[in-house]
């Protein structure tokens, strides 16, 4: 039989549409087995370390995401190979079919059976290699993310008081701004019953206060405004 060199091409480490978990496959052996149950998760997620956390998480997610990267494009060989053979196969059957056609005996032009499992077995032992390595560094960033939790959670809890302080100012804004709203509603409104002159004229014109509860936007539409049906005096 006639040898095919199959060339295999390094795929990207991390794209836009490819930075979730990989695809790890199943474990052969309970060495490889065990790290394949450490990538659970999102731990093989290029997206699993947040940036700018903290300088020690960051650290941690350039090792995380360049052992993430040697992972991928291992497993994406290994793949690769596997298509490329499949191929293979597929094409040496077309090809005896069409000899068969014409009378002919076809030739096996297909990689030696040897050589395939060589290159497959090859490829597997990086990809099972890069893959404990991936489990290693997991293991190495929770242990990481153990030291610096107690320096994050402080950090956290200042800047979740100080959202808490910037929502009561925006929340004493809003009632503030809801209430000049209502008094502007409540004067327009005082207006147009006092040039009315009816029975609820001549009223004091309203003071400024909280909106009372239970009143909505809708019960004071068109207060700014004389309607058709709404004659003066």
């Amino acid at each position: 039989m006639s040898t095919i060199t199959t060339t295999m091409t390094t795929s990207p480490t991390t794209t836009e549409a490819d930075t979730g978990p990989l695809a790890i496959p199943q474990a052969p052996t309970a060495r490889t087995g065990a790290a394949v149950r450490r990538l659970a998760g999102h731990a093989t997620s290029a997206d699993w370390l947040p940036v700018g956390l903290d300088s020690a998480v960051d650290e941690l997610r350039v090792r995380h995401l360049a052992q993430r990267g040697r992972t991928a494009s291992a497993i994406a060989d290994l793949a690769a190979a596997q298509v490329a053979f499949a191929t293979e196969d597929s094409r040496h059957a077309e090809a005896l079919r069409e000899a068969q056609r014409g009378g002919k005996v076809g030739k096996d032009l297909r990689t030696a059976p040897a050589d395939r499992e060589g290159a497959l077995s090859d490829l597997r032992a990086v990809q099972w290699a890069a893959i404990e390595v991936m489990a290693e560094v997991v293991a190495e960033v929770i242990d990481g993310l153990k030291e610096v939790e107690p320096r994050i959670l402080g950090g956290l809890q200042e800047q979740a008081a100080e959202a808490d302080d910037r929502i009561r100012r925006a929340e004493a804004e809003v009632r503030a701004a809801q209430s000049d709203h209502f008094v502007l509603l409540k004067t327009g409104m005082w207006l147009k019953a006092t040039v009315t002159d009816g029975p609820f004229g001549s009223q004091p014109h309203p003071k400024p206060g909280p909106v009372p509860p239970g009143i909505s936007r809708s019960a004071v539409a068109g207060a700014l405004e004389r309607r058709w049906h709404e004659v003066a005096a």
